[in-house]
């Protein structure tokens, strides 16, 4: 059991080394945040199982979710275009007229230019 102390002590130690260096070089803002004693638990297991630390695992977690938050505003923001563009007169007009010219029978044409001639 003291071996496992000891190792724990030094491995935290070497966590505060590896962030202080990693900050020094990558301009990083270190934070400090409380968590329910069940999430820092399963984080540092999870952690633990990918082999890296905890410190890594949430900052991997905090990008994640950001990258999730973007795609869902970037989704909203499209659908929001496309319900303005319903409500638009001048939009509707707009598609109609080039539906419309679209719309031709194309063996019609003169030319031909869709054969193999």
């Amino acid at each position: 059991m003291a071996v496992v102390k000891n190792y724990l002590k030094y491995s935290a130690f070497f966590d505060i080394i590896f962030n202080m260096f990693f900050n020094m070089f990558f301009n990083m803002t270190s934070l400090s945040i409380t968590l329910p004693d069940n999430i820092a638990q399963a984080s540092n297991e999870t952690a633990k199982k990918l082999g890296i630390t905890r410190t890594e695992f949430i900052r991997q977690a905090v990008v994640h979710e950001l990258k999730n938050v973007q795609s869902k505003l970037e989704q909203k923001e499209v659908i929001d275009c496309f319900n303005n563009m319903k409500l638009s007169r001048v939009y509707l007009e707009d598609a109609e007229q080039t539906i419309e010219e679209l719309d031709i029978n194309i063996s019609e044409e003169k030319d031909e230019w869709w054969s193999n001639k």
